[in-house]
Parts: C-alpha cells; structure tokens; sequence
C-alpha cells in the first residue's frame, strides 16, 4: 500500500475553494439574466413608444380620423415603421445597459 501524501489532497484543496467557486459562477449567472431582461425590456419599451409615435405621424401626415384612420394602409405603414425603428433604437439602448449590467464593478 502506498504511503499517503504529506499535506492536502486535491480534494482538499478543491473543498476549500469550492464556495468562493460557486458564488461566482452565481453571480455571473445573475448578471446575465439580468443583462438579458435589461435588454428585452428596453428593446420592447421603445418599440412600443415607437409605433404610438409612428401612428401619430401617419394620422398627422394623411389628416385621417382616429376612428377611420385605423383602416388606412399609410397609417398602418407609418406605425409599422415606428415600431421597427423603436425596436431597433431600443436593442441598440438596451445593448449598451446590458453591457454596463454585465461589466459593471462589484459593489
């Protein structure tokens, strides 16, 4: 039978160090669902302002009604395109937070 080794195993070593470990893959886990909500809020947050503000130009720029304007294709379009560059303004704002999320020192 071998003779055992003089001082801490890797076992023991591993036991030692396994808290710290574990608490920052925890905290890196935290960040990243954090960073991705940061990211779907933000992207949906503008898209919806957006398409109110691409409805308003459409009624705005074809005098249509509010109750009849709805059935207005350029109405629909201008909101269509609202909610496009909302939505991508907002990934683009959402993308930046999400970086800060991620990246940001411990406090």
């Amino acid at each position: 039978r071998a003779p055992a080794p003089a001082g801490p195993t890797l076992r023991d070593e591993v036991a030692r160090r396994l808290p710290g470990m574990a608490a920052g893959g925890a905290s890196i886990t935290w960040r990243l669902v954090v960073a991705l909500f940061v990211l779907v809020r933000s992207a949906l947050g503008w898209a919806a302002l957006g398409g109110l503000v691409g409805l308003a130009a459409g009624f705005f720029l074809t005098g249509s009604a509010v109750p009849d304007g709805l059935a207005d294709p350029d109405v629909l379009w201008a909101g269509a395109f609202g909610l496009l560059g909302g939505g991508l303004l907002g990934l683009l704002v959402g993308l930046v937070r999400a970086l800060r999320v991620l990246f940001a020192s411990r406090r």
